[in-house]
C-alpha cells in the first residue's frame, strides 16, 4: 500500500510539474491525494488521466538500495483506464549522475503529451 500513496503523491507532483513547465494552469483545483471514492465517481471524464507510476525501491546489502519498474506489475493489475507512466526509464534524465533526475523540459513534455497529459486534462 505505501507504494502506491507514494506512487500517487510523486504523480501529482508529476502533473504540476508539467504544467508549470509548459506555463499553463495547474491542477490546484485537485486536492493532493484523493480516494477511491472521488476517483469512482470520476473514471469516466474524458478529462481525466490516470497515470500509474509504480516504482520499487528493493533493499541492497552491497550498496544503495535498487530501483525497478513496476510496469510488470502495471500489466497484471491497473485502474481501470490508466497508462503507465515510466519514472525510471523515460521520465529521468538518463544522462544525470543520479536516478530519478528530472529530465530536460522537452524530454519531460513530450512524455507527459504521450501520456495524454496536456492543456484541458486534469
Amino acid at each position: 500500500m505505501k507504494v502506491f500513496v507514494i506512487a500517487g503523491i510523486i504523480l501529482v507532483g508529476l502533473m504540476d510539474c508539467y504544467y508549470s513547465v509548459k506555463g499553463g494552469d495547474t491542477v490546484s483545483q485537485v486536492p493532493k491525494i484523493v480516494n477511491t471514492e472521488w476517483l469512482a465517481e470520476r473514471l469516466d471524464d474524458p478529462k481525466l488521466r490516470i497515470l500509474d507510476a509504480t516504482l520499487f525501491l528493493e533493499p541492497n546489502k552491497k550498496g544503495p538500495y535498487r530501483l525497478s519498474s513496476g510496469k510488470e506489475a502495471y500489466e497484471k493489475e491497473h485502474i481501470q483506464g490508466a497508462v503507465f507512466a515510466d519514472i525510471l526509464n523515460e521520465l529521468s534524465d538518463p544522462d544525470a549522475k543520479y536516478p530519478m533526475t528530472v529530465p530536460p523540459r522537452d524530454r519531460f513534455v513530450n512524455k507527459m503529451s504521450e501520456l495524454g497529459v496536456g492543456d484541458g486534462t486534469t
